[in-house]
């Protein structure tokens, strides 16, 4: 049996050198696939600095726009704070300046109430003078019976004229 394992290696060993393809064939590393593979080491380690560069590079740029973005976005709501503050400010007055203009008109309605009343009181005296025509003063003091009796009705027709001139000055002024 050792005779037929012989001339089955000795088949094999001749078959082996004749096939540029070894049955036996061990890849041995020879020193240029070795240089070649180290080669290719370092370019595909450079390759893969490169792009490890490349993607911090981006990393950082991203990272910068981001806190760009963050940063724009709390000024973005910073202002809106303001404004709204400012807006609850502007209704804060609005609704005082209301309430001013709700005092304002219960006074004009009020002032033109006394206008009409002033306006009433003025068209009754001047009827009155209309009826006693232009000699109601010299009447009124011709009428007293004596100097002190002349004297009252003369105080009280200058009070009367004082205070239909201030009736009539208010008038003028409303």
């Amino acid at each position: 049996m050792w005779e037929k394992g012989k001339t089955l290696l000795s088949l094999l060993l001749l078959l082996d050198v004749m096939n540029p393809v070894s049955v036996f064939a061990v890849e041995k590393p020879t020193p240029l696939s070795l240089g070649e593979q180290v080669q290719k080491a370092k370019k595909e380690l450079e390759k893969l600095k490169t792009e490890a560069k490349g993607k911090r590079k981006k990393d950082v740029a991203i990272r910068k726009k981001e806190a760009s973005i963050l940063s724009l976005l709390e000024e973005m709501d910073h202002k809106v704070r303001i404004r709204q503050e400012d807006a609850y400010l502007i209704e804060l007055k609005i609704r005082e300046k209301e309430r001013e203009m709700e005092e304002l008109s219960g006074t004009i309605i009020r002032l033109n109430g006394e206008i009409r009343e002033k306006k009433g009181l003025i068209s009754k005296r001047l009827r009155i003078i209309y009826q006693e025509r232009k000699n109601t003063v010299v009447k009124t003091l011709f009428g007293s019976r004596d100097y002190p009796n002349f004297l009252r009705r003369f105080y009280y027709l200058k009070v009367i004229a004082k205070k239909e001139g201030e009736m009539l000055s208010f008038f003028k002024k409303q």
